[in-house]
């Protein structure tokens, strides 16, 4: 359990260095009410995902 003090994307990286060093990472997002730009920017149209997430909608893009 964690608790995060802002909005945004955040990158929970393995303190495993087998794991590091190959670049396994988990990004994910906490969400604001507002979903505004000044918390958080749009994921890149060219970002990969992979997992479950692969075939889920993308979420709406933020607006300016």
């Amino acid at each position: 359990m964690t608790t995060l003090d802002n909005a945004g994307i955040w990158n929970l990286r393995s303190d495993m260095w087998e794991r590091n060093y190959l670049g396994q990472q988990l990004y994910f997002s906490v969400l604001s009410p507002s979903r505004s730009l000044r918390d958080e920017y749009n994921l890149p149209d060219n970002h990969p995902l992979c997992g479950i997430v692969k075939s889920m909608p993308m979420p709406p893009p933020y607006k300016p």
